[in-house]
């Protein structure tokens, strides 16, 4: 113990006792014997004494704070001594046990290394040795400690046991991940907690893959491993491209792209196929509520794979959404409304024109400011079917200030390529009724528009249902007023 008389203050809790010196430095005794580590000392009477404390205090800051704590409310807890009363000393062991060793150095809050002739060995908080004292190196993991000797490294569990023999150059992870990854003569494996190899050191490289698998290259080809240890995809790939790191979209994770003699696919982190590689080219979107959509493009056509949440059954469900986050994410800003209805509408005939995506695209940005690629991923949605959205429900929720804008912006999308359908014009002649408008001005601005748009084109005729019609056959009932402001404000 130090010397009373240079002693400020001091207080006692449990087996420790602390004190502060003159010139405020701090010394923690636990059951007479100084703490090498002060601070983690400290942090422990904290935490037993329900004193809470920031973790930017200095080891003094925190050691006067404590003393001022436990001194103000006279916490001595009879109840968490008697708990924490050591254990009675082995027997032949001195009272400051650390006197049998050359040297000793705290590890962590737990274990002790202790050396003994160059040689160093495991002991716990209260001196017991664990392990034999044979080893040169030693490092503290959270659940195992590596060793080493002769340049050869192994693990041992916080009992002591040696769970991976002295025998790899490294040893890369524990088995915070199921297994362990090694590594012998520059080439990595995997080891399992009973210590057999699960896969021999045989990997040129071992990425980790969003914390589900890892990716491995092995004779210049990659493939899957779970974190057991075993294999999902043998090695087969020629590259691999994570989605997350590619894209830096939020929700990619878990997802990549692999390429195989000049083709692409998607996977997921447990190595089922989500887009089969057999593309050209893949790409991903975003729409803002985190749906993924992969655009798969093979001769000039593009197929769109949106995988769903079953895909991949995350063992810790990162998708716990509230019901307010699954209702919030119901909600649709005015373009993207537009967006559904206008896809649906140019989608009627079956075929989906280039012009009919430009005309949505250019609209959707005039209606209400919105970047092109959440459009776009709208649109990719909306390909695999309107079961995401319910087009009725959308209809009716459209505010009634953008009502008017709206119906012109579909007529325009509707006349884009040229091609109308009966199904096209019934969709419009029922919108006003719907949305309470005025059934003449509507009809009117179809007519206006129409003449506008052909006069623009002379050299482009209307089709409907797949007969060619003229300019005044396709109008001789419709026409009633030119282009309104509206009209002329979206064109």
């Amino acid at each position: 113990m130090a010397n009373t008389t240079d002693i400020k203050k001091t207080a006692t809790y449990a087996e420790y006792v602390i004190n502060i010196k003159s010139n405020n430095s701090v010394a923690v005794f636990k059951d007479g014997i100084l703490c090498e580590n002060t601070k983690a000392g400290l942090r422990d009477i904290a935490a037993r004494a329900g004193f809470i404390y920031e973790d930017k205090c200095t080891t003094q800051q925190l050691g006067s704070k404590l003393v001022d704590f436990l001194q103000t409310n006279g916490i001595v807890n009879k109840k968490e001594e008697k708990q924490m009363k050591p254990k009675s000393s082995p027997k032949n062991k001195t009272t400051n046990w650390k006197d049998e060793y050359d040297r000793v150095i705290q590890g962590d809050d737990r274990f002790y290394g202790v050396i003994r002739n160059n040689k160093m060995g495991i002991a716990d908080i209260e001196g017991n040795l664990l392990t034999p004292i044979k080893y040169e190196e030693v490092d503290f993991l959270d659940n195992y400690i590596k060793v080493g000797c002769d340049d050869r490294w192994g693990l041992i569990d916080i009992n002591g046991k040696e769970v991976i023999p002295l025998k790899y150059d490294e040893i890369l992870t524990d088995f915070s991940d199921g297994a362990a990854v090694v590594k012998l003569d520059d080439m990595m494996g995997f080891v399992g907690q009973n210590g057999k190899e699960l896969i021999s050191p045989c990997l040129e490289r071992v990425c980790a893959n969003d914390g589900m698998s890892y990716w491995v290259l092995k004779d210049e080809l990659w493939g899957l491993v779970g974190l057991d240890g075993k294999w999902l995809v043998k090695p087969k790939y020629d590259d691999y491209i994570t989605i997350s790191a590619e894209y830096d979209t939020k929700n990619a994770e878990g997802y990549t792209k692999v390429l195989l003699k000049n083709k692409e696919g998607i996977l997921d982190a447990l190595g089922n196929i989500v887009v089969p590689v057999e593309y050209d080219r893949i790409g991903v979107l975003e729409s803002n509520h985190g749906r993924l959509i992969f655009t798969a493009h093979k001769n000039g056509e593009i197929t769109t794979f949106q995988p769903s949440a079953s895909d991949v059954e995350r063992k810790n469900n990162k998708a716990n959404h509230t019901e307010a986050e699954e209702e919030k994410s119901e909600q649709h800003s005015v373009s993207e409304k537009f967006a559904i209805l206008a896809y649906w509408i140019a989608n009627l005939d079956k075929q989906i024109q280039d012009d009919e995506i430009k005309t949505i695209l250019t609209l959707s940005k005039a209606i209400q400011e919105f970047d092109d690629n959440e459009i776009l991923a709208q649109l990719m949605i909306e390909r695999l079917g309107t079961e995401q959205h319910n087009i009725n429900d959308i209809v009716l929720s459209v505010e009634k200030e953008f009502r008017e804008i709206m119906f012109r912006a579909l007529v325009m999308v509707a006349t884009s390529d040229f091609h109308i359908t009966n199904e096209k014009m019934d969709f419009l002649d029922a919108l006003p009724e719907i949305w309470k408008l005025d059934n003449d001005n509507c009809n009117a601005f179809i007519q206006s528009w129409v003449m506008n748009l052909t006069q623009r084109n002379p050299d482009k005729e209307f089709v409907i249902d797949e007969k060619t019609t003229s300019f005044n056959d396709l109008l001789k009932n419709k026409i009633n007023k030119l282009i309104t402001s509206i009209g002329k404000k979206l064109r």
